[in-house]
């Protein structure tokens, strides 16, 4: 994992890194106005980054309806 100096004042370490697809995934289940500022930041600067909440986890299959995470066996 890379931080990234996104300001002065502002580092940023995104949650996973595809490096075939150089595509960057933040996983939030709640998002501040914080993460919003930080990631619009990150795409400025060139990169693709996925947001993923708690509906999109959902539609992987990797949550339940209850933000259960679903282990596969």
């Amino acid at each position: 994992h890379e931080t990234f100096k996104l300001t002065d004042t502002i580092s940023y370490r995104p949650d996973f890194y595809i490096p075939e697809d150089n595509l960057y995934i933040e996983v939030k289940g709640r998002l501040l106005d914080a993460d919003l500022l930080k990631l619009e930041l990150f795409e400025s600067l060139g990169f693709t980054i996925l947001l993923w909440d708690s509906d999109e986890l959902q539609r992987l299959n990797l949550i339940d309806h209850n933000k259960k995470v679903i282990y596969n066996d």
